[in-house]
């Protein structure tokens, strides 16, 4: 479908497999072992269960210990995401910043 193309939450649910899937992502490694839903290997079952996102926000994960899926997914701000990881914004960005300098 090449509307889907234009749809915020198709650019969610591209950016979900990528940081899981491609080991070139700087967020790769974090992701790699992350189960995603089976389900959402479509984007049609992936917008049927999410729906639109509303502006702002980001696909957050309730238990950053359980897998991307709908009973553990939601749409949320970016610091309500942070904080279901334990992190704020300075603690994300010292993340980054380590894995960078860390990179080969």
């Amino acid at each position: 479908n090449p509307d889907r193309s234009f749809k915020r939450s198709y650019l969610k649910w591209t950016s979900m497999h990528r940081r899981k899937n491609d080991p070139t992502q700087t967020t790769h490694p974090y992701y790699k072992d992350t189960p995603i839903d089976p389900a959402w290997a479509t984007f049609e079952q992936f917008e049927k269960d999410m729906g639109e996102p509303p502006a702002g926000t980001i696909l957050g994960r309730l238990d950053p210990n359980q897998g991307f899926n709908p009973q553990n997914c939601r749409w949320m701000p970016l610091k309500e995401a942070l904080k279901t990881r334990g992190l704020d914004a300075t603690g994300l960005k010292a993340a980054l910043v380590a894995r960078l300098r860390a990179a080969p």
